[in-house]
């Protein structure tokens, strides 16, 4: 059972953090204090050897192995603005006839975080995001085309569950590319529980719909879940762990993975 009594400030720090620690894309609604930094620098290691066809059913598809680096650098302009920018590194290896190997310095986005309403341990707020388009090698050309994203996401810091501090975070978002898929609607839910003292538990869960795609049948879609733990390592440094898989989909990659990410904040 969760009930809402108050957080310590650990809980009310990591909150920050951890709605933050998945792709950048899915920043949380929490903002930083006016003044403050912080940076959250992520690996991710994926392969799929699969993928779901138009009845939402797995089959075999080609090896493909991802590794993607982000850092995601937020900094509180004042109490109701939280600037956002976020570079990235990809590299892409594609089973062939031919094998394909991509490596692309990643585009980077930039953007903004208002906050619309608050009270108490409850906020709501607005998000903003474009992507510069960068040069890429042809595997990464979608992504590196302009995009523009718009997030309302909602948070709450002060829960409790089996007698440790926890927060929730939620979001919805819709992004519009300039490639085939063009539209894509996004729903994500981030949980963070201080299970042991000086550690966060993160369980998050993505899922995306591609509206409107060119050549299907039916709508794209995916669900990932992932789970992490997040390690206080003392002067502001974190240090987190975790992994990733697909739970379902139409016309989209079965994918499974690991991460890890260094956080900073001063």
């Amino acid at each position: 059972m969760i009930v809402a009594p108050k957080v310590s400030p650990f809980v009310l720090m990591l909150g920050f953090l951890g709605a933050s620690a998945s792709p950048p894309a899915w920043a949380g609604a929490f903002l930083l204090e006016p003044g403050h930094w912080q940076v959250i620098s992520t690996y991710r290691l994926s392969v799929s050897g699969s993928k779901y066809d138009a009845n939402g059913l797995r089959v075999a598809e080609k090896r493909y192995g991802r590794s993607e680096g982000t850092s995601l650098i937020e900094y509180g302009f004042d109490r109701d603005l939280t600037l956002l920018l976020s570079p990235s590194l990809r590299s892409v290896r594609a089973q062939g006839p031919p094998d394909t190997l991509g490596v692309n310095i990643g585009a980077l986005e930039m953007g903004a975080r208002w906050r619309i309403y608050r009270e108490g341990p409850q906020i709501v707020s607005f998000q903003a995001l474009t992507r510069v388009p960068a040069r890429s090698d042809p595997l990464f050309a979608g992504e590196n085309r302009a995009k523009t994203e718009l997030r309302l996401g909602y948070a709450r810091s002060d829960l409790l569950f089996r007698g440790r501090g926890a927060f929730l975070d939620a979001g919805l978002a819709w992004a519009k590319r300039a490639e085939p898929w063009r539209d894509e609607l996004r729903a994500d839910l981030t949980l963070g529980w201080q299970r042991w003292p000086g550690r966060l538990v993160l369980m998050q869960w993505f899922y995306s719909a591609y509206p409107g795609a060119p050549g299907e049948n039916r709508m794209p879609q995916q669900l990932k879940i992932e789970g992490s733990t997040v390690s206080s390592l003392g002067n502001g440094w974190s240090l987190q762990v975790g992994s990733f898989v697909s739970r379902g989909g139409v016309a989209t990659r079965y994918e499974r993975g690991s991460l890890i990410g260094l956080w900073r904040k001063f």
